[in-house]
């Protein structure tokens, strides 16, 4: 090989190689930093969307103590039953409000069909904190495990959050009354699909118990009540270290 065709080689390894040297520690710089910055945008999504959730779950308990402060109770079933379809109608997202007494008989709800039957008849997971809210102070809330109240059919699955509250009674009557509210917890569902709109990749949120069964998911591999796939026992416990919510 004659000279100059070396000495262009050599020239052109010489200008080359450090261009692509430094090339490679730039991208790898700019993946890592990029990674960083959609990991830190992530986590703040989530936890925007974990304090939605929360409000939204502080809001219903105050609820609960406005029942059980609320001077309605003391009027006539009728005046009652009034009272809560307003509250239905204004807060779309309780599918419905019912009034027990003692003995577990709705005596008013929201939905009139209701008047009359059972409540365990038509909640029969409730029978407990209904007991305990009669035998507790008028406001607090008690809060049942989650209830899949969807059908048989694949992908029906639909959870419904229900409290349970004592109210004052009425003058006339020396029983113990109370209030069920059953939540439609679809909202959830909003704030699920908003965070995954504002996630790159293929991936869908699910909302956890502290368990890490599934309670509510947009992924077709997490079904509602399984245990999540990705759920970590470890990361699982320092939640519940750290809040002593019912969900992740």
């Amino acid at each position: 090989m004659r000279l100059r065709p070396r000495l262009l080689l050599a020239f052109l390894a010489a200008s080359v190689l450090p261009l692509l040297l430094v090339a490679a520690v730039v991208y790898h710089s700019t993946t890592r930093h990029t990674e960083r910055l959609v990991g830190r945008r992530l986590q703040e999504n989530a936890l925007q969307a974990a304090d939605a959730i929360d409000d939204f779950m502080r809001n219903r308990v105050a609820d609960m103590r406005r029942f059980g402060e609320s001077p309605i109770f003391g009027r006539d079933t009728a005046e009652i039953a009034a009272e809560l379809r307003l509250n239905v109608e204004a807060y779309p997202f309780y599918s419905e409000l019912l009034y027990v007494d003692d003995g577990g008989t709705i005596l008013a709800a929201s939905d009139s069909a209701a008047v009359g039957t059972p409540l365990l008849q038509r909640h029969p997971d409730l029978a407990d904190e209904v007991r305990a809210a009669l035998a507790g102070p008028a406001g607090l809330a008690y809060i049942a495990d989650l209830a899949d109240t969807g059908g048989e059919a694949p992908g029906t699955s639909r959870v419904n959050l229900q409290l349970v509250t004592r109210v004052p009674s009425s003058g006339a009557s020396s029983s113990r009354r109370a209030v069920v509210a059953v939540v439609d917890l679809e909202r959830f569902s909003d704030i699920l699909a908003k965070l995954d709109a504002l996630t790159p990749g293929a991936g869908r949120a699910s909302l956890l118990d502290s368990l890490g069964n599934v309670l509510l998911s947009r992924d077709a591999t997490a079904p509602v009540f399984s245990r999540h796939p990705d759920a970590d026992s470890g990361l699982l416990a320092a939640s519940r270290g750290q809040d002593d919510s019912e969900t992740t």
